[in-house]
């Protein structure tokens, strides 16, 4: 095989891409010297591995799949609605009007810093 065809092949190329990256995040790693501010892609792997195998890992994850998936679902269904209501009735369009203009206007980050603020800490999952 040639060399072009070596690097042509994908799974050699996604490896070379994903090794590269593996580097540059250890070098970083070791750069900052502590696990707590950055842990190296090791040291993440092993974490990783520990926490598979217990239970409250995968309850966690399953309950915070299910906190999105109801919040999609909740958002989704709330958007249908007031979005019909909006196309039917120009009052509540106008009425909603400022409020999507706001929400068009502020970053999405300043919404999750928001509902951040406002969820107690017994809300959230860590």
């Amino acid at each position: 095989m040639s060399r072009s065809t070596i690097w042509q092949n994908k799974l050699v190329r996604k490896s070379v891409i994903f090794l590269f990256w593996a580097a540059i995040w250890e070098v970083a790693a070791l750069c900052v010297h502590t696990d707590l501010i950055l842990a190296g892609p090791v040291e993440s792997l092993l974490a990783l591995l520990r926490l598979v195998r217990s239970s409250e890992f995968w309850i966690t994850i399953f309950d915070s799949c299910a906190r999105i998936f109801s919040g999609f679902f909740f958002a989704f269904l709330t958007g249908a609605v007031l979005g019909t209501l909006s196309y039917r009735f120009s009052l509540i369009r106008q009425f909603l009007s400022p409020l999507i203009g706001v929400m068009k206007a502020v970053p999405v980050a300043s919404f999750v810093v928001f509902a951040l603020v406002l969820v107690r800490s017994s809300g959230l999952t860590f």
